[in-house]
């Protein structure tokens, strides 16, 4: 095959694809990107089918779940579950499991008549549960803490769900749950009311010495145990949230004062030891960043959430925080000396020695005179639920009364290589993009799975889009994270494109990309069902035919160079 063909196109073309796959390894990973202390450049999209992220479709809420809303007495939560494709709801002591894919299909537990206050999707542990139980639902109340079996099928619309009950649960003793959070092995960690942190543990059966389950306080000294409630003084601030990293056996604990708490589980995951507690966060991103301004005597410093960065991602960051303004914070629990070089740390799990905020990322709004500043950004961010991964974050920011504008930023992969090719270190650029949705956001979760890159131009025909699910009280809104051909195909697929926006995009992404995004919707199975596929075809064809170059052969020169030696008497094609 190779003396009939001729082995140096083959070379040729070899060497071109290995060159385009050393410069997709050149991509830095988030760490590279975020060397300096502080970063806040933004770009914001233009024209607005260049969104990074946009409104995919809207889900309303079942009737019948707003019928039980209007029986509200006491409390109602939201939260969603992408694990088992479902959202769930409590209304006092019922609890509801609501097919969004479906759009009407719910699922009602009232077996109980004490008042919800905290629910949570665990894995469950190994040998406990028939192998039918995929998950564990833990649900708090007031007087106890119990499990639910949860199995979920997987399927089209959202799969099927069972619930089977336990009998496996705890007494609360009066302390209402504020937070649950469960690692990969099983263990179940909840924070208290009171200042406390339990776990819940459970085995199969009952011991000779000890019950099947039991809670057991994590944060109580052996004196406590002795000095009567009344005497026992001011209780410790209580938890707002959690983050499990299971790859470094750690668990992070954020606390109502804006503070965090780090424990280490143990190299074999069967420890519980406070190692840091960082009091200070606003103020060490304030060192960071002068112009990092949230926190005063009439607006407190506000942690929305944590968000844990796994060892794929990078080995010297573990945690992002984002602000009540906006802000990403970025910890590290590496040694300083060791976080010049992401890929030098080394991967591990042993007991961290620091704790501290390195890099402030400000909000999309932090730039006077930047492009965010449009119409469609909001000026100061007041975020009250948010999510980050895979180097995209979304923050819910209350727009009006009635909408939230939903925050989104995430990496521009084309500028970012851009200076990379032009400087040894580049600096984190991202794309910005605010789409409202209807109502008050409780909660943003990814919908898609499976590893992200922060290059997407690299794995464009690899992964699909990225889906996000945002629930609110009128239902739920999916977004997508538009990837450059996403934007290509929008761009392109208008009834007719604007030479000017063509020629802006090309700048943007490089010929060779534009192209390459070209063949991609060509090739793509489900090309012809998109909307309006026929018409995004036929222009990508024509952007390839016009603008993509004329093929034509060249030949080896009669009298080859040092440099055309290997080619000589062999043609191999090119386009103009």
């Amino acid at each position: 095959m190779a003396s009939t063909i001729g082995g140096t196109p083959l070379e040729h073309a070899a060497q071109v694809v290995e060159s385009k796959q050393q410069a997709d390894r050149k991509f830095p990973v988030i760490s590279e990107l975020l060397h300096a202390s502080s970063s806040s450049e933004y770009e914001g999209a233009i024209p607005a089918e260049w969104q990074v992220v946009t409104k995919q479709r809207a889900v309303a809420l079942p009737d019948a779940l707003f019928e039980q809303y209007d029986l509200l007495e006491c409390r109602c939560f939201m939260g969603l579950f992408p694990e088992i494709g479902r959202a769930w709801i409590t209304v006092d002591h019922r609890l509801f499991l609501w097919n969004y894919e479906d759009e009407t299909d719910f699922y009602s537990f009232e077996g109980q008549e004490q008042i919800i206050v905290s629910v949570a999707l665990v894995k469950p542990r190994s040998g406990v549960f028939v192998e039918a139980v995929t998950h564990v639902l833990v649900v708090a109340t007031p007087l106890e803490v119990f499990l639910l079996g949860v199995g979920h099928r997987g399927g089209a619309r959202g799969g099927e769900v069972t619930l089977y009950a336990t009998q496996i649960s705890v007494a609360a003793d009066g302390v209402a749950m504020t937070c649950i959070a469960g690692a990969h092995d099983g263990r179940v960690f909840m924070g208290g009311n009171d200042g406390g942190l339990y776990e819940f543990e459970y085995r199969a059966s009952d011991g000779w010495l000890t019950k099947r389950a039991r809670k057991v306080n994590l944060t109580a000294s052996v004196a406590s145990y002795f000095v009567p409630t009344f005497l026992a003084g001011r209780r410790d601030t209580p938890a707002l949230a959690m983050a499990v990293d299971d790859a470094r056996r750690l668990l992070y604990v954020l606390l109502q004062d804006a503070s965090i708490r780090v424990y280490w589980l143990g190299a074999q995951g069967d420890e519980f030891v406070l190692v840091h507690h960082h009091r200070t966060v606003g103020s060490a991103a304030a060192l960071l960043c002068p112009q990092f301004n949230e926190g005063s005597e009439a607006a407190p410093f506000e942690i929305a959430s944590l968000h844990v960065i796994p060892l794929s991602e990078s080995r010297t960051l573990g945690l992002v925080a984002v602000t009540g303004g906006g802000s990403r914070l970025y910890f590290s629990t590496v040694q300083r000396a060791q976080r010049f070089y992401d890929n030098a740390a080394r991967a591990t799990a042993d007991r961290p020695e620091v704790f501290e905020v390195v890099h402030v990322r400000l909000a999309p709004d932090a730039q006077p005179g930047a492009a965010t500043r449009a119409a469609l950004m909001p000026r100061a961010l007041r975020v009250h639920a948010a999510f980050y991964g895979g180097g995209t974050a979304l923050m819910a920011h209350a727009w009006s009364e009635d909408h939230d504008a939903v925050v989104g930023a995430a990496p521009a992969c084309a500028q970012i290589l851009g200076r990379v090719a032009r400087q040894p270190r580049a600096s984190l650029v991202e794309l910005a993009a605010a789409p409202r949705v209807e109502g008050r956001t409780w909660a943003i979760a990814e919908l898609s799975s499976g590893a992200r890159a922060l290059n997407d131009l690299a794995t464009v025909s690899a992964t699909p889009t990225r889906t996000f699910a945002v629930l609110t009280n009128a239902g739920v809104t999916v977004l997508e994270q538009q990837r450059p051909v996403d934007m290509l195909r929008a761009l392109i697929g208008q009834p007719a494109v604007a030479d000017a926006q063509l020629r802006e995009f090309i700048a943007a992404y490089g010929l060779d990309e534009t192209c390459a995004m070209c063949f991609t919707l060509l090739c793509a199975d489900d090309a012809a069902q998109h909307s309006g596929g026929m018409h995004v075809l036929g222009a990508a064809r024509r952007v390839l035919f016009e603008l993509g170059g004329v093929p034509h052969f060249a030949e080896a020169p009669a009298f080859p160079t040092a440099a055309t030696a290997d080619a000589t008497g062999s043609e191999r094609i090119e386009l103009s």
